[in-house]
């Protein structure tokens, strides 16, 4: 394939991503959950705010792959993507807020001290997963509050939460080909020729008090950083372990900064 026509794969290589993406099967089962989680906090309007909850993800995992097939953001496949999943509902169970990627990411990436994983690509996933959300709080995040009257008084307020499965997939190069073959100066991000698509999925929960744009302004910040990070991830253990612990500890001030204000939940599968 010449590299013109390397180019001219792009809209096939975002359209494969969409579609493996949205035909995962954790993606479906993300939206089960949503609708679950609807089901038991708003029983009314379950179906309503489920099918609204999955269009917007729909829309913000399509704006995430499509960022992922102009950069080439490639990530190396191993176990670490496989176990980000796992990990994060074991540590859920410590604490739901426990179940971002941040932190399941931190702990799979120590892996990468044995060049076990790719602790540039963790990085970057986390970074965008961030960036999706910043669309996702932008244009969807409307908590409200439902109040429980008895006796004339408000006796409990109920919030309202937001809820979003998000489809998206993550670049993979191919050692051998039969991916989709690129021109050698792309991917701006990473490196190989010859590229396959890794589908992956979402699920975020958000529950917030305080003004929207400061929580966009805030995960806008976070998804930078950790972009940054990736690129500039060292190969030594002592670099990989500092690139790590800064993703989570900038996670835990920017959840720390909003409480008790703002009380911040995030879950993903």
């Amino acid at each position: 394939m010449t590299e013109g026509a390397g180019i001219g794969a792009l809209p096939w290589l975002f359209l494969q991503s969409l579609l493996s993406g949205v035909f995962n099967p954790v993606y479906w089962v993300a939206l089960w959950i949503t609708y679950r989680r609807y089901k038991r906090d708003q029983p009314n309007e379950a179906w309503r705010r489920t099918i609204s909850s999955c269009l917007l993800g729909l829309a913000a995992g399509m704006l995430g792959m499509l960022l992922v097939c102009v950069l080439g953001l490639s990530v190396r496949i191993g176990m670490d993507l496989v176990l980000l999943f796992p990990v994060a509902l074991l540590l859920s169970k410590i604490r739901p807020r426990f179940a971002c990627y941040a932190y399941s990411g931190a702990c799979v990436g120590i892996l990468g001290i044995w060049d076990l994983a790719d602790v540039s690509g963790i990085l970057a996933t986390v970074g965008l997963l961030h960036l999706m959300e910043v669309f996702l709080v932008a244009w969807g995040a409307n908590p409200q509050q439902n109040f429980v009257y008895r006796e004339g008084r408000i006796r409990t307020i109920r919030e309202r939460k937001a809820v979003w499965a998000l489809p998206f997939a993550l670049l993979v190069p191919t050692a051998f080909g039969g991916g989709i073959l690129m021109p050698s100066w792309w991917p701006l991000w990473g490196r190989g020729e010859s590229f396959a698509v890794f589908p992956m999925t979402a699920l975020v929960f958000y529950r917030a008090g305080e003004r929207r744009g400061k929580s966009v302004g805030k995960l806008l910040a976070y998804s930078l950083l950790l972009f940054g990070l990736a690129l500039w991830a060292p190969g030594d253990p002592a670099g990989k372990i500092l690139c790590l612990l800064l993703m989570v500890g900038a996670h835990e001030g920017m959840v720390l900064v909003s409480w008790p204000k703002a009380r911040y939940n995030k879950k993903v599968s």
